[in-house]
């Protein structure tokens, strides 16, 4: 009785490990999706891939995260480099890079 039992132990023991190394062969996990990925889909994200692309990958805009406060400044100095964007348009790209790109804001002090 006493080498039934670890056998039967060893035998579960083995099919658990040969399932785990199945299901970790089976198939990668999916890398992180990157911010170009992630981004939300609202009408400046259609302007930036229109108008903003010709220069920058999407994935350097997003990865840029900048204060808010900072994202009208880029914006302009993009536009003065020849970004074809009218002043509406502008409007829309700059609240949608300040709304979903910017750095959380700092804490106010105690």
């Amino acid at each position: 009785m006493r080498m039934i039992v670890p056998a039967l132990t060893l035998s579960v023991l083995a099919t658990l490990c040969g399932l785990g190394i199945a299901v970790a062969a089976a198939d990668p996990p999916a890398p992180p999706p990157t911010p170009a990925q992630q981004a939300p889909v609202e009408p400046g994200l259609a302007l930036i891939q229109t108008h903003c692309i010709d220069c920058h990958d999407t994935g350097f805009i997003f990865q840029a995260r900048r204060p808010a406060k900072d994202w009208g400044d880029i914006v302009n100095e993009m536009v003065s480099r020849g970004a074809d964007l009218d002043e509406a348009e502008i409007a829309l790209v700059r609240a949608y890079l300040e709304k979903n790109w910017s750095l959380p804001a700092p804490a106010p002090p105690p």
